[in-house]
C-alpha cells in the first residue's frame, strides 16, 4: 500500500483497500464469518491505514449482474470459486453499490460490463480504455469509440 503511495508512475489496481473493507470484510462480518472483535480490530487498523494513504485518483466500476458473474466464475473455472454461493455474491453485489453510491466520496466511473469481454474482444477492450481516458483526461468522445473508429 505504502510502495504505491510514494510511487510516481500511474498504477492501476484490481482491488483498493477501501472495497476490501466497506465490501469483503463487511459482507463477510454481516453473514457472520468474521467476530465483532476481529472486525472491530480491522476496522481500527483501517482507520490508522487511512491517514497515511491518498484515496485513488479514480475508481472504475465494471458494474455486474449476480448472473453474468456465475457465467464469469464458472467460465474461469477456478475450483475454488466454484463453490461460492449465490447469497454470497448477491452480498458482495449489494455492497459494491452501498459503497460506490452511497459511502465512496472519490471520483468514481461505473461501467456497465454484463455485455462486454474485454478479455476477449479488443473493441469492448478499447472501450473500457476509452471511458476511463475520457473521464481522467476529458479525451475523446463516446461517439468518437462506439463504432470502433478512431479519433480524426
Amino acid at each position: 500500500m505504502l510502495a504505491v503511495q510514494q510511487s510516481s508512475h500511474t498504477i492501476v489496481q484490481d482491488r483498493s483497500i477501501f472495497e476490501g473493507v466497506y465490501v469483503f470484510v463487511r459482507n463477510n462480518y454481516e453473514r457472520g464469518d468474521l467476530s465483532d472483535r476481529d472486525y472491530e480490530t480491522y476496522m481500527e487498523l483501517f482507520e490508522l491505514m487511512k491517514l497515511k494513504m491518498k484515496r485513488p485518483d479514480m475508481m472504475i466500476y465494471l458494474r455486474k449482474s449476480v448472473p453474468a458473474l456465475v457465467a464469469q466464475i464458472q467460465k474461469r473455472g477456478r475450483d475454488y470459486e466454484q463453490t461460492m454461493q449465490i447469497d454470497y455474491l448477491r452480498g458482495l453485489n449489494e455492497k459494491y453499490e452501498d459503497f460506490i453510491f452511497h459511502q465512496y466520496d472519490g471520483k468514481v466511473l461505473v461501467i456497465e460490463s454484463d455485455e462486454l469481454d474485454f478479455e476477449n474482444n479488443p473493441a469492448d477492450f478499447r472501450f473500457v480504455v476509452n471511458k476511463v481516458d475520457a473521464e481522467l483526461f476529458g479525451l475523446f468522445s463516446e461517439s468518437n469509440w462506439s463504432s470502433g473508429s478512431t479519433p480524426a
